[in-house]
């Protein structure tokens, strides 16, 4: 039976220690905590969306990671497989974290995360966190691979883009190797006044086609503050 396990990271102050920060280039996050599937589903979410995707195999959602209440998904980081085992088996997108702020742009106060453990590959890693600069992820597209055939090497997801609440699009390219047949979805969103606060997965991992994730549903919540944009200034 395959292992899929839903991970809340939690950066919290210690007496007399300032809690942990992130940026754009730490590759590392503190404090791992499992938790139930559905455990600690917030109250305040409007709506879901999806990113394009090719075939799920028939798998439904069963990871699921929310924010905390009160703060929502200002940045976001991937767990690639940019080696792929012998063979070329590639397992493409392995893991999706985000962080979260009550305040947007490049604050955190925790971070949560979907992920299937895939144990072959050369190159299974997260790679670099990537902030808003001055609000929330509020719209995400998905690079994904069509069936590839009894005898081809399925990777199903292969990576992840997502758009900040201010205007600014972090995509990141570094982050995936490409396989057969791949292309990026459109942009999907969520609704007028409501941000990214949480995102569930599905996917699987098997020797003989080490697929990872397949999809991914991003949750949409209310309440976060208005993003904050730096003034252009010109010079003369």
């Amino acid at each position: 039976m395959n292992r899929f396990v839903g991970l809340v990271l939690l950066t919290c102050a210690v007496a007399g220690n300032p809690a942990p920060k992130l940026n754009s280039k730490r590759n590392d996050i503190v404090a791992v905590v499992e938790v139930e599937a559905r455990e600690g589903e917030r109250p305040d979410i409007k709506t879901t969306f999806e990113p394009d995707y090719f075939i799920d195999f028939g798998y439904e959602y069963d990871q699921f990671a929310y924010c905390p209440e009160g703060t929502w998904a200002n940045g976001y980081r991937q767990k690639t497989d940019k080696g792929c085992a012998g063979g070329g088996e590639c397992s493409g997108l392995n893991g999706v974290e985000l962080v979260c702020s009550a305040a947007g742009g490049t604050n955190n106060e925790a971070a949560v995360r979907v992920e299937v453990d895939v144990p072959l590959g050369l190159d299974v890693n997260w790679r670099y966190v990537h902030m808003c600069e001055g609000g929330f992820i509020h719209e995400a597209q998905l690079l994904a691979q069509p069936s590839q055939g009894f005898f081809g090497d399925d990777s199903g997801a292969n990576g992840l883009n997502v758009g900040c609440s201010d205007g600014n699009r972090l995509l990141h390219e570094e982050d995936v190797r490409h396989t057969s047949g791949d292309q990026w979805s459109d942009f999907r969103s969520c609704p007028v006044e409501t941000v990214v606060c949480g995102v569930a997965s599905a996917g699987y991992w098997e020797v003989v086609d080490n697929v990872a994730l397949i999809k991914l549903m991003f949750y949409c919540c209310e309440g976060a503050p208005q993003p904050t944009q730096t003034p252009f200034e010109f010079e003369f």
